[in-house]
């Protein structure tokens, strides 16, 4: 491309893309130093291998889609992926597993009276699969924003299947954070709405109806059964109670009322994935499963961090730690479930100082869009600007779900996207600052 172009690639390079370029030659050049000094050298070979090739296909990817047609082609191709992978996902709740056949014995999705599988379909596991989706699908949010008063009536209408189906596959893989994020993701196009266009502010209650038909099906098994077994129990306890055989033999009469009990009475509460409690001392340790043993992890990622001096463990390394320190009471547990955390334990200030620049300039570059749109009342771009600090703020949550989110491919076109999002929100919010040059006044001579 570079060859029959005959341009520099360099060119029309934005801040934020600089940084992301330095940012892969310090994972790349730290990377292949810290095969000298890794614990396990095949776990950091394999680490290093693919993200070589991760890298590679993020520059590629900032680099190709300047060209608008390219990125649009490549956003086409990307939802016919996302389809495609949807369909399979609901192929193999109801028919088991089409590649793994690893949950096909483990039936936990509930949907009305039945109970079916797991999807995954290519992936590793449910988190994976539902991070793929949703991270492409943040990016499908983020162009439609850019383009709303080029949409047509159909396309509000698959906006709203689309949140609708994709909030059915995040329960499907039972994955709570990312679910969480498809509700961050709709406050984002709820707001972007009330300040864009707030005629079409249907689309976020037809969301919410779609959300409601799902959760109804989901939880179904802990809802209406309850209910008609709590009918049941209180006609049973009217007859016993009003019937005259029972006037002078009270003890047979049922001495508690019948209690109507909805939902999961062995779901753990939010606080109880984070912690657990002595029951002897009552003193509060946090978990070593589920959302506490990601922030033990976390933790640990940055517990390497420090004791090197801030100069990080090397690639690899930082897994090998949390095995070797038992980072969670199960030592065999060594991914550290966020990549951002896992990459700072890795590479120190090398990754650190780059990701703290691009995290500025991107928030820098909303901070300009909303205050110039309110300074020229342009509704537009505001709105564009909320859109994008919301999708932005999905990527914390994102990588965390995932072991290790590195090979997780359409994280890179995510981030790929929002660098250059972010600096056609410059160019637009440029553009919008500039002063209007008024039309110079007309001079007209009359007789007399």
């Amino acid at each position: 491309w570079v060859i029959k172009g005959r341009k520099p690639f360099w060119e029309n390079v934005s801040m934020p893309e600089k940084w992301c370029w330095l940012l892969i030659l310090c994972m790349l050049f730290y990377g292949a130093l810290s095969l000298f000094w890794a614990i396990d050298i095949m776990f950091t070979f394999q680490r290093l291998f693919n993200l070589c090739f991760d890298l590679c296909f993020f520059f590629m990817m900032l680099r190709l889609c300047q060209n608008k047609k390219v990125y649009q082609y490549t956003l086409a191709v990307c939802g016919a992926a996302v389809l495609i992978l949807c369909i399979m996902g609901i192929y193999e709740i109801f028919f088991g597993g089409i590649f793994n056949p690893e949950y096909d014995t483990f039936k936990r999705v509930f949907l009305f009276s039945h109970v079916y599988q797991y999807p995954m379909v290519t992936f590793g596991n449910t988190n994976d699969y539902a991070a793929a989706l949703t991270f492409t699908c943040a990016i499908f949010l983020l162009f439609l924003g850019y383009h709303w008063s080029k949409l047509k009536p159909l396309h509000f209408r698959l906006l709203a299947v689309g949140f609708g189906l994709l909030y059915f596959m995040s329960v499907a893989c039972s994955a709570r954070l990312v679910i969480g994020t498809v509700y961050l993701l709709l406050i984002g196009l709820t707001v972007f709405l009330l300040i864009r266009d707030q005629k079409r502010l249907r689309i976020s209650v037809d969301i919410l109806l779609c959300i409601f038909c799902v959760q109804f099906a989901s939880q179904y098994h802990y809802i209406v059964p309850p209910i008609q077994q709590y009918v049941d129990e209180i006609k049973e306890y009217h007859q016993q109670v009003n019937d005259p055989e029972n006037s002078d033999q009270e003890q047979t009469v049922p001495s508690d009322k019948p209690q109507l009990v909805i939902g999961n009475p062995n779901k753990e509460s939010l606080a109880e994935t984070f912690y657990t409690v002595d029951e002897e001392t009552g003193e509060k340790d946090i978990s070593g499963r589920s959302n506490g043993m990601r922030i033990l992890l976390i933790l640990h990622a940055f517990r390497c961090f420090k004791e090197s001096h801030f100069l990080g463990v090397g690639l690899g390394n930082t897994e090998m730690l949390a095995k070797e320190w038992e980072a969670v009471s199960n030592a065999q547990l060594i991914n550290i479930h966020c990549f951002i955390a896992r990459i700072i334990g890795d590479f120190g200030i090398f990754v650190l100082i780059p990701l703290v620049f691009i995290g500025f300039l991107l928030l820098k570059r909303v901070w300009q869009a909303v205050a110039c749109g309110l300074k020229r009342k342009d509704k537009q771009l505001v709105s564009i600007g909320i859109l994008f600090l919301f999708v932005l703020f999905a990527y914390p949550i994102l990588s965390t779900i995932s072991s290790d989110a590195q090979d997780i491919l359409p994280m890179w076109i995510y981030l790929a996207s929002i660098v250059l999002f972010a600096e056609q929100i410059r160019q637009d919010s440029a553009a919008a600052d500039e002063p209007q040059l008024e039309p110079a006044p007309v001079l007209s001579m009359k007789k007399g």
